[in-house]
């Protein structure tokens, strides 16, 4: 699930049972994945603020899950 403000993006995404972290990677192209991304963010919660983002501009967003940093 994504929510949209000015220049922002709320991601929030259904927990994975034992996991200890999620990497969420962006592009602004639709092929975005682990070894082709822009940017790479981490984070211990089932949901991430991505700030930053140009409006008008389409971005996509994949997140995994991982039981170790």
């Amino acid at each position: 699930m994504a929510n949209s403000g000015p220049g922002e993006i709320s991601i929030r995404w259904d927990s994975i049972e034992n996991a200890k972290g999620y990497s969420v990677y962006m592009h602004t192209f639709s092929n975005v994945g682990v070894h082709n991304h822009q940017e790479k963010m981490d984070t211990d919660q089932n949901e991430f603020l991505w700030g930053g983002l140009a409006n008008g501009t389409t971005y996509y967003f994949v997140v995994t899950a991982h039981n170790s940093y």
